[in-house]
Protein backbone atom coordinates (compact mmCIF):
# COMPACT_ATOMS: atom_id res chain seq x y z
CA UNK A 1 0.00 0.00 0.00
CA UNK A 2 1.23 3.57 -0.98
CA UNK A 3 0.04 6.47 1.28
CA UNK A 4 -0.39 10.21 0.39
CA UNK A 5 0.58 12.42 2.08
CA UNK A 6 -0.85 16.45 1.55
CA UNK A 7 -0.27 19.45 3.29
CA UNK A 8 -4.17 20.46 2.55
CA UNK A 9 -6.56 17.91 2.40
CA UNK A 10 -9.16 17.32 -0.96
CA UNK A 11 -12.46 17.79 -0.42
CA UNK A 12 -15.36 16.72 -1.94
CA UNK A 13 -17.69 18.99 -4.40
CA UNK A 14 -17.30 18.46 -7.78
CA UNK A 15 -13.65 17.41 -8.38
CA UNK A 16 -13.31 13.72 -10.11
CA UNK A 17 -11.54 11.33 -8.34
CA UNK A 18 -8.48 11.43 -10.92
CA UNK A 19 -7.96 15.47 -10.35
CA UNK A 20 -8.02 14.41 -6.71
CA UNK A 21 -5.38 11.49 -7.12
CA UNK A 22 -3.46 14.53 -9.35
CA UNK A 23 -4.16 17.01 -6.36
CA UNK A 24 -2.84 14.57 -3.46
CA UNK A 25 0.24 13.80 -5.90
CA UNK A 26 1.31 16.84 -6.97
CA UNK A 27 0.76 17.48 -2.68
CA UNK A 28 3.01 14.53 -2.21
CA UNK A 29 5.88 15.34 -4.28
CA UNK A 30 6.23 18.85 -3.29
CA UNK A 31 6.42 17.58 0.45
CA UNK A 32 9.40 15.30 -0.49
CA UNK A 33 11.15 17.98 -2.29
CA UNK A 34 11.09 20.44 0.68
CA UNK A 35 12.92 17.61 2.61
CA UNK A 36 15.06 17.25 -0.02
CA UNK A 37 16.01 20.96 0.27
CA UNK A 38 16.20 21.48 3.84
CA UNK A 39 18.13 18.39 4.47
CA UNK A 40 20.87 18.99 1.74
CA UNK A 41 20.71 15.93 -0.37
CA UNK A 42 18.75 13.78 -2.21
CA UNK A 43 17.50 11.29 0.56
CA UNK A 44 13.99 10.00 -0.36
CA UNK A 45 14.57 6.47 0.53
CA UNK A 46 15.15 7.75 4.01
CA UNK A 47 12.29 10.50 3.44
CA UNK A 48 9.71 8.03 2.71
CA UNK A 49 10.48 5.69 5.96
CA UNK A 50 9.91 8.44 8.30
CA UNK A 51 6.73 9.45 6.39
CA UNK A 52 5.66 5.70 6.64
CA UNK A 53 6.48 5.73 10.55
CA UNK A 54 4.44 8.84 11.15
CA UNK A 55 1.46 8.10 9.07
CA UNK A 56 1.34 4.43 10.55
CA UNK A 57 2.08 4.44 14.24
CA UNK A 58 3.19 8.16 15.10
CA UNK A 59 6.10 6.16 15.89
CA UNK A 60 8.79 8.87 15.71
CA UNK A 61 10.20 9.72 18.96
CA UNK A 62 12.13 12.83 19.49
CA UNK A 63 15.30 13.14 21.92
CA UNK A 64 17.60 16.14 23.01
CA UNK A 65 21.91 15.32 23.38
CA UNK A 66 23.80 17.63 25.51
CA UNK A 67 27.37 18.25 23.83
CA UNK A 68 29.69 21.03 23.51
CA UNK A 69 29.71 23.53 20.82
CA UNK A 70 32.63 22.33 19.07
CA UNK A 71 31.56 18.53 19.63
CA UNK A 72 28.06 19.06 18.20
CA UNK A 73 29.96 21.20 15.09
CA UNK A 74 32.61 17.65 14.53
CA UNK A 75 29.56 15.55 15.03
CA UNK A 76 27.38 17.52 11.81
CA UNK A 77 30.79 17.15 10.08
CA UNK A 78 31.09 13.60 10.30
CA UNK A 79 27.04 12.92 10.25
CA UNK A 80 27.34 11.04 13.49
CA UNK A 81 25.90 11.29 17.40
CA UNK A 82 27.34 9.98 20.64
CA UNK A 83 25.36 10.42 23.69
CA UNK A 84 27.08 10.52 27.56
CA UNK A 85 30.61 10.47 26.32
CA UNK A 86 29.82 7.87 23.95
CA UNK A 87 28.35 4.94 25.99
CA UNK A 88 25.66 2.12 24.69
CA UNK A 89 23.03 2.86 26.09
CA UNK A 90 21.69 5.96 25.22
CA UNK A 91 22.76 5.53 21.53
CA UNK A 92 21.07 1.92 21.80
CA UNK A 93 17.36 3.63 22.20
CA UNK A 94 17.03 5.90 19.03
CA UNK A 95 15.56 4.42 16.66
CA UNK A 96 15.69 5.08 12.56
CA UNK A 97 13.83 7.86 11.40
CA UNK A 98 13.94 9.46 15.16
CA UNK A 99 15.04 13.36 16.01
CA UNK A 100 17.90 14.42 17.75
CA UNK A 101 17.91 17.78 18.88
CA UNK A 102 21.90 18.92 20.43
CA UNK A 103 21.91 21.69 23.43
CA UNK A 104 25.31 23.20 24.01
CA UNK A 105 25.60 24.59 27.36
CA UNK A 106 29.07 25.62 26.58
CA UNK A 107 31.57 26.74 23.70
CA UNK A 108 34.04 23.82 24.73
CA UNK A 109 34.22 20.52 26.86
CA UNK A 110 37.29 21.82 28.56
CA UNK A 111 36.31 25.88 28.63
CA UNK A 112 34.12 27.78 30.69
CA UNK A 113 32.79 30.04 27.97
CA UNK A 114 29.04 29.41 28.42
CA UNK A 115 26.82 29.27 25.19
CA UNK A 116 23.14 27.83 25.92
CA UNK A 117 21.86 27.03 22.66
CA UNK A 118 19.96 24.80 20.78
CA UNK A 119 22.88 23.70 18.15
CA UNK A 120 21.61 20.90 15.38
CA UNK A 121 18.37 19.08 14.99
CA UNK A 122 18.40 15.67 12.42
CA UNK A 123 17.36 12.36 11.62
CA UNK A 124 18.30 8.95 12.82
CA UNK A 125 19.31 7.16 9.67
CA UNK A 126 20.73 3.54 10.58
CA UNK A 127 19.02 0.84 12.86
CA UNK A 128 21.97 0.13 15.22
CA UNK A 129 24.81 1.71 17.54
CA UNK A 130 28.03 1.37 16.13
CA UNK A 131 31.86 1.62 17.73
CA UNK A 132 34.84 2.87 16.56
CA UNK A 133 38.17 3.53 18.11
CA UNK A 134 39.89 7.25 18.98
CA UNK A 135 43.04 5.55 20.49
CA UNK A 136 44.10 6.41 24.13
CA UNK A 137 41.30 3.32 25.12
CA UNK A 138 38.31 5.81 24.09
CA UNK A 139 36.06 3.50 22.35
CA UNK A 140 32.41 5.50 21.87
CA UNK A 141 29.65 4.37 20.24
CA UNK A 142 27.71 6.31 17.65
CA UNK A 143 24.45 6.44 15.62
CA UNK A 144 24.44 7.77 12.02
CA UNK A 145 22.79 11.37 11.79
CA UNK A 146 20.97 13.14 8.95
CA UNK A 147 21.52 16.65 10.17
CA UNK A 148 19.33 19.54 8.73
CA UNK A 149 21.74 22.31 7.75
CA UNK A 150 19.26 25.61 8.00
CA UNK A 151 19.19 24.73 11.70
CA UNK A 152 20.09 28.11 13.06
CA UNK A 153 21.77 27.89 16.71
CA UNK A 154 18.74 28.94 19.41
CA UNK A 155 18.39 30.55 23.02
CA UNK A 156 17.40 28.84 24.95
CA UNK A 157 16.50 31.02 27.26
CA UNK A 158 13.33 32.37 25.53
CA UNK A 159 11.85 29.22 25.11
CA UNK A 160 12.00 27.61 29.00
CA UNK A 161 8.17 29.36 29.17
CA UNK A 162 7.10 26.94 26.54
CA UNK A 163 9.00 23.63 27.61
CA UNK A 164 7.21 21.24 29.32
CA UNK A 165 10.12 18.59 29.81
CA UNK A 166 11.60 22.04 31.65
CA UNK A 167 9.81 21.70 35.06
CA UNK A 168 11.63 23.99 37.27
CA UNK A 169 11.34 26.88 35.30
CA UNK A 170 14.43 28.65 38.00
CA UNK A 171 16.76 25.69 37.64
CA UNK A 172 16.26 24.91 34.22
CA UNK A 173 19.60 23.50 33.62
CA UNK A 174 18.92 20.44 36.04
CA UNK A 175 16.60 19.28 33.05
CA UNK A 176 19.77 18.52 31.34
CA UNK A 177 21.99 16.66 33.99
CA UNK A 178 21.76 13.13 32.56
CA UNK A 179 23.10 14.82 29.01
CA UNK A 180 20.52 12.32 26.88
CA UNK A 181 16.99 11.82 27.03
CA UNK A 182 13.79 11.81 25.71
CA UNK A 183 10.87 14.98 24.61
CA UNK A 184 7.60 15.38 23.87
CA UNK A 185 6.16 15.97 20.49
CA UNK A 186 5.31 19.56 21.55
CA UNK A 187 8.32 20.55 22.77
CA UNK A 188 10.01 19.28 19.66
CA UNK A 189 7.77 21.55 17.68
CA UNK A 190 8.81 24.56 19.20
CA UNK A 191 12.50 24.08 19.42
CA UNK A 192 12.73 22.94 15.58
CA UNK A 193 10.59 25.83 14.65
CA UNK A 194 12.68 28.05 16.65
CA UNK A 195 15.54 26.75 14.97
CA UNK A 196 14.26 26.33 11.18
CA UNK A 197 11.44 28.72 10.90
CA UNK A 198 8.82 25.97 11.28
CA UNK A 199 8.57 22.45 12.59
CA UNK A 200 10.26 19.41 10.25
CA UNK A 201 6.72 17.62 10.96
CA UNK A 202 4.30 20.28 9.74
CA UNK A 203 3.92 18.56 6.40
CA UNK A 204 2.96 15.84 8.38
CA UNK A 205 -0.60 17.24 10.11
CA UNK A 206 -2.61 16.63 7.12
CA UNK A 207 -2.63 12.87 6.07
CA UNK A 208 -5.02 11.50 3.09
CA UNK A 209 -4.58 7.69 4.80
CA UNK A 210 -7.91 7.05 2.38
CA UNK A 211 -6.68 4.02 0.21
CA UNK A 212 -8.92 5.06 -2.35
CA UNK A 213 -6.31 7.77 -3.09
CA UNK A 214 -3.39 5.46 -3.93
Amino acid sequence: MRFIFVTDRTRGGGESDNARREQASEGNQQIKARYRLILGRSQSIVIEQILVKYKMSRGIKFWVGVASKDHVENGIRWGISQFCHGKMAPAKRLKRGDFVIYYSSKVTMDGSDPYQKFTAIGVVVDDAPYQVDMGNDFKPFRRNIMYIKEAQHVDIRPLIPELDFIKNKKAWGSAFRFGFFEIDRTSFDIISAAMLGSSPLDDLAEVDASSSST
